[in-house]
C-alpha cells in the first residue's frame, strides 16, 4: 500500500491529491490510488445510482466520508434514507455499495471493509459486474457473503438481476 517515504498529514494530502484526475483515499497518512474504473464498472455505478434513486433513496458518487481525520474512504455510492450530509458525510450512511474493478486487490478489498467498520460503516455491498455477483462483507466471518439483491427501503429486496439485465443492455 506504501505509495510515499513518510506519512502524509491530512492537510497535506489535500493540498497534494484533492484535485488530481486520479482518484485517491486517505489511508492513515498515505494516499492510495482507486483503481481506474473501466466503462463496464462506470455503467454498472449509474445504473446501480439510478435504480436505487427510483426506489427512494438519496445517492451520491464518488463522495468523500469525512467520518474520520485518519482514512477518508470515497466509496462508489453512498446511499442515506436522509438527505446527505452536505459539504460531506460527516457519520455513516445507510448503506455503501462499491463496485469491483477488474485490477482490485482482493486483500485491499478486504481491508478497506475492516476499516469502514473502525468508522462504524456498517452495510458494505460489493458489486461485480464480470461474475454478475453481489456481495455483503459479513463483520463476524470478516469475509463476503453472496446476496441475491440490495435493501429497499421496505425491507424488499432489489434483486441484483434488474441491475445485470440493465447493464446488459448498455454494453
Amino acid at each position: 500500500m506504501a505509495t510515499s517515504t513518510r506519512l502524509l498529514t491530512l492537510e497535506e494530502f489535500e493540498r497534494l491529491y484533492a484535485h488530481q484526475d486520479t482518484a485517491y483515499e486517505y489511508w492513515f497518512g498515505e494516499a492510495v490510488p482507486k483503481p481506474m474504473p473501466s466503462s463496464v464498472h462506470g455503467i454498472t455505478q449509474g445504473i446501480v445510482f439510478t435504480i436505487l434513486r427510483e426506489a427512494g433513496y438519496y445517492t451520491g458518487t464518488e463522495v468523500d466520508l469525512h467520518i474520520s481525520r485518519d482514512w477518508r474512504p470515497r466509496p462508489d455510492i453512498v446511499v442515506s434514507t436522509d438527505k446527505l450530509e452536505r459539504p460531506y458525510p460527516t457519520r455513516p450512511v445507510s448503506f455503501i455499495v462499491e463496485i469491483l474493478s477488474a485490477d482490485e486487490d482482493p486483500q485491499m478489498v478486504r481491508e478497506k471493509c475492516r476499516n469502514y467498520e473502525k468508522i462504524g460503516q456498517h452495510r458494505i455491498y460489493y458489486l461485480d459486474p464480470e461474475t454478475r455477483t453481489g456481495s455483503i462483507w459479513d463483520e463476524a466471518q470478516q469475509d463476503f457473503v453472496k446476496v441475491d439483491g440490495l435493501p429497499r427501503r421496505d425491507g424488499s429486496l432489489l434483486a441484483l438481476t434488474e441491475v445485470w439485465e440493465r447493464l446488459d443492455g448498455e454494453i
